[in-house]
């Protein structure tokens, strides 16, 4: 994945993690309002807090193997 790619990959990310609430969530996803919606929302929230563990030099050269 080229630098560029994976800078906006993590800044749309970002985006979306600090601005999206559940409800939109849901309505950007499709889900029903139910527990399977909101354990996708919570993993969701701890995909984006795992992947920033990384900077974006490592996050290159695992995507690049």
């Amino acid at each position: 994945m080229p630098t560029e790619q994976l800078e906006q990959l993590l800044q749309s990310l970002s985006s979306v993690y600090w601005n999206m609430d559940y409800y939109e969530f849901l309505q950007r996803t499709g889900f029903r309002d139910d527990p399977y919606a909101l354990e996708k929302f919570k993993t969701f929230q701890q995909m984006y807090q795992l992947m920033t563990q990384f900077d974006s030099e490592t996050l290159q050269k695992l995507l690049s193997a």
